[in-house]
């Protein structure tokens, strides 16, 4: 049994990301390494670094399908729910498609479905294009519980 079900093999397929892979090819390119060693150090598949440096595959071209919003627009998306995040106000799932199907009838994006909703699709792909974020389930916290100061804590500390 050869190298495709090999646990090194499975171990980067696919596991790389676009600044792995940009970092790769510049390390080959500038001559501070191999193919191979940029490959071990920059965790992309050599074949891959090999199809790019030679143009068999176009540098900018990613697998997979097109995504429904650009890179940018996603990017817009993704600090928004992480300022509300911290500002005590969670961006809940139902939330987060509400929003982007309102950008997608302003902006008259096609979603693949009768209305500009994505789907749980998109949604799962969203989640894991953007590592940053995750799914919590928040908890509901009692008004002492809330309004707890620091001083609140230490004088607690110093008392036991």
């Amino acid at each position: 049994m050869g190298g495709y079900n090999s646990p090194s093999a499975d171990a980067m397929y696919r596991k790389y990301d676009r600044t792995g892979l940009e970092k790769a090819l510049a390390a080959v390119r500038n001559g501070t390494h191999s193919i191979r060693g940029a490959s071990k150090a920059f965790h992309v598949p050599k074949t891959t670094l090999i199809d790019k440096l030679s143009g068999k595959s176009p540098e900018k071209r990613w697998n997979g399908g097109h995504t429904l919003l650009a890179q940018d627009e996603e990017e817009v998306i993704v600090k928004w729910i992480i300022e509300s995040a911290n500002n005590g106000q969670p961006v809940t799932k139902d939330h987060l498609l509400e929003s982007v199907e309102m950008l997608c009838r302003a902006t008259n994006k096609p979603t693949g479905h009768d209305s500009y909703r994505p789907g749980r699709k998109w949604y799962r792909s969203f989640l894991r294009r953007h590592p940053r974020i995750s799914v919590r389930i928040s908890q509901n916290l009692s008004h002492t519980r809330a309004t707890v100061t620091k001083e609140d804590i230490m004088q607690w500390y110093t008392k036991n």
